[in-house]
């Protein structure tokens, strides 16, 4: 088995934290120790522990979703998701209509957003006639987005 050191990572500090969870209410001197396998050193590629863990994975600040996973709906026009992430869990959070997904991933939390939506969409269509002025834009934009299929 090859020999082991440890390797020491700072994380940059993140946009914010919200306070929902216990948390640490600032990661930005957080360091995290992991440990890799000794690798030979070479002279074109450097050392690979380097590269390795420069090419963590990092979280997309926003995308636009353009799919809700549903038979009964067709997206007309997409909504910007914008992500974040909070302690081990990442949220999806779509401003527009201040509807939130969460996940232990970027798909989790997409998936989640996805099935809340489709959920508010049929629950404000259900209740149109009694929404206050705050779910009736919602529900506007809503319509200006997505369509019922027949």
């Amino acid at each position: 088995m090859p020999e082991t050191r440890q390797e020491f990572i700072q994380t940059p500090p993140p946009q914010y934290v919200s306070e929902p969870w216990d948390c640490p209410q600032s990661i930005e001197n957080a360091t995290f120790t992991i440990n890799v396998p000794e690798l030979p050193h070479s002279p074109l590629l450097g050392t690979l522990n380097d590269r390795r863990l420069k090419a963590l994975p990092e979280l997309p600040h926003s995308l636009l979703l353009g799919t809700l996973n549903d038979r009964r709906l067709k997206a007309l026009r997409p909504l910007r998701i914008d992500f974040t992430k909070e302690c081990d869990r990442v949220v999806a959070h779509a401003t527009e209509l201040d509807e939130f997904g969460f996940g232990d991933n970027l798909a989790e939390a997409r998936s989640d957003l996805q099935r809340a939506i489709v959920e508010l969409y049929f629950s404000l269509e259900h209740h149109q006639d009694r929404l206050g002025a705050d779910l009736q834009r919602v529900w506007n934009i809503l319509k200006g987005k997505i369509e019922s299929r027949p």
